[in-house]
């Protein structure tokens, strides 16, 4: 594990201080064990079954804080409120966002922003404008004059067609969903259904990266995908500056179940009762692809069985997690 320890609300606003009149900034900074303010230099901790880990002290500590100004544009105002926020850039999430409002000419103002590399980005919500990833490094000074370009939300537009003449499922039964790849936020993205021609119409959509995925309801999979004549690679659509043309999706049919049933042990302690423990398989890609179902869930019953229905051809990996306390893998083929 990675232990972390901070202080104040969002962003750390209400939270600030200084020293004297005419001095920075300052604000209590996060730290990690054992003492750095980066997650990249921090130590793990190994817990080992039934140990009591103690000792794991830490020591906050002040940090200057700076602010983060500039505009998008092209902009007009709209009713409602519209974000604009900074993420770490190397992935963790674990210190949180910090972030403040657009104000009516498009410019922006965030203070209590620590030193350290981030990404700016403007809150995904339907009718306002979007934007691509700008990166931001605050190092001992404020960031003024940062330029985000804004991108009117925009519409995809495709057709799908399965790859063999001879398949039976229409069109219209197919059910798919264009998932954005952003672990900061719930999974934004449309679900949408095939017209009789296999056509199809995004309206509103956000800058980001995104996987076309088939729900797990149906005989159906995502076979390949292009975008503006160009092959999609690693299942990852990149729409980070708009859509780059229109979506031509190949689907196929045969999918298969993956199942198991799930041997606990003879005793837990603690558990009275093994067999009915509250427990999960986790069914992905053993290959990193994002398409098709992406990761899946299930619960494993009382006799210790599961089954994932309608799985697409592929190397996969199966996962067994009973009470967060223990995991086991294993490596399926999928016929």
């Amino acid at each position: 594990y990675y232990l972390n320890a901070a202080s104040g609300g969002p962003g750390g606003l209400n939270y600030l201080f200084s020293e004297d009149v005419g001095k920075p900034e300052m604000r209590i900074g996060a730290v990690y064990f054992p003492g750095v303010a980066a997650i990249e230099n921090a130590s793990p901790l190994e817990l080992r079954p039934g140990q009591q880990l103690g000792g794991v002290d830490f020591k906050l500590a002040p940090v200057v804080t700076y602010h983060v100004r500039g505009v998008l544009a092209p902009y007009v105002d709209s009713p409602g409120f519209k974000g604009i926020y900074l993420r770490n850039r190397n992935g963790d999430r674990v210190r949180g966002m910090a972030g403040g409002a657009i104000n009516k000419d498009g410019s922006f103002d965030w203070g209590a922003v620590p030193p350290g590399s981030y990404w700016l980005d403007c809150l995904p919500i339907r009718g306002l404008p979007t934007a691509p990833l700008i990166p931001i490094e605050v190092t001992d000074h404020d960031v003024n004059g940062v330029k985000v370009p804004a991108i009117p939300q925009f519409d995809v537009r495709g057709h799908a067609r399965f790859e063999d003449d001879g398949v039976t499922v229409p069109l219209t039964s197919v059910k798919l969903f264009l998932q954005q790849l952003d672990w900061y936020f719930i999974h934004y993205g449309p679900f949408f259904s095939l017209g009789r021609d296999g056509g199809f119409v995004l309206p509103a959509m956000q800058c980001g990266e995104y996987a076309l995925r088939t729900l797990p309801e149906g005989d159906v999979y995502v076979k390949s995908v292009t975008v503006g004549g160009q092959p999609v690679e690693g299942a990852k659509i990149d729409l980070r500056n708009g859509a780059p043309g229109e979506f031509e999706i190949v689907l196929g049919a045969g999918t298969g179940d993956v199942g198991a049933t799930v041997k606990w042990p003879d005793a837990i302690p603690g558990a009275a009762q093994p067999r009915v423990l509250a427990a999960r398989a986790v069914l992905v890609s053993a290959d990193g692809h994002t398409s098709n179902t992406g990761a899946r869930s299930m619960e494993i019953d009382a006799s210790g069985q599961f089954q994932f229905h309608f799985v697409p051809p592929g190397r996969w990996l199966v996962f067994v997690s009973p009470n967060r306390s223990e995991e086991h893998t294993s490596e399926l083929q999928s016929p």
